[in-house]
C-alpha cells in the first residue's frame, strides 16, 4: 500500500464479478425487491491449495448478492466440508439473512463434477435464474396480479469479457 502511495498507483480489490453484464442487468431487473435470492458458483478444481472455496468464490457472491438486495447482510450460517489433502475447505455453504428480512445462500464447491455459476432470485412478482457463463436472464412474472397466469422471458445478453470490463472501470 505504501509503495503504491507513493508512486501515485490505485491499488484496489478486485471483485470481478461486478463487473458482469449479467449481474448489471439483474440488478437493474429486480431493484431490491428481492424476497429469497441464491447464487451457485459449482465447478471441479483441484489446483487451489493455499485457501478455501469460501475465502476464494463466495466472497465475490456475497459481495453481488449485497449489491442486488441493496442491503446489508445482519446473519450468516454456514456448513462446509474439508478436503483432507488441504486442510481448507472444498464446499461451503453460507446461509444468508438480509437487512430487509430477505433470505438467501451462496453456495460454492470444488468438488461439484459440473460447472454452474448462477443466481436465482424471488421477488413479490418475479422468479429469475440469471447465468453468468451464458449471460442469459430469464424471468417468470405473474401476469395482471393472476399468481396462476405467468409469463416468462429470456433475455441473452452480448458477451463481453468481466475482466476488460473491470479494467476499463
Amino acid at each position: 500500500k505504501k509503495l503504491a502511495e507513493e508512486k501515485g498507483v490505485l491499488v484496489a480489490a478486485g471483485h470481478i464479478e461486478q463487473h458482469n453484464p449479467i449481474v448489471d442487468y439483474t440488478r437493474s431487473c429486480i431493484k431490491g425487491d428481492v424476497k429469497l435470492i441464491n447464487s451457485y458458483r459449482l465447478g471441479f478444481n483441484d489446483r487451489t491449495t493455499d485457501i478455501g472455496v469460501v475465502a476464494d468464490l463466495a466472497i465475490h457472491d456475497v459481495d453481488v448478492l449485497t449489491s442486488i438486495v441493496g442491503a446489508d447482510i445482519t446473519e450468516v450460517s454456514a456448513q462446509h466440508l474439508i478436503n483432507p489433502k488441504t486442510g481448507h475447505e472444498f464446499y461451503g455453504k453460507l446461509l444468508l439473512t438480509f437487512e430487509t428480512g430477505a433470505v438467501g445462500s451462496a453456495e460454492v464447491s470444488w468438488v461439484h463434477p459440473k460447472k454452474i455459476r448462477k443466481i436465482e432470485a424471488v421477488t413479490a412478482n418475479s422468479y429469475v435464474v440469471a447465468d453468468y457463463l451464458d449471460q442469459t436472464f430469464n424471468e417468470t412474472r405473474t401476469v395482471s396480479g393472476n399468481k396462476l397466469s405467468m409469463k416468462t422471458t429470456e433475455v441473452i445478453l452480448q458477451k463481453e469479457e468481466s475482466l476488460k470490463r473491470e479494467h476499463q472501470d
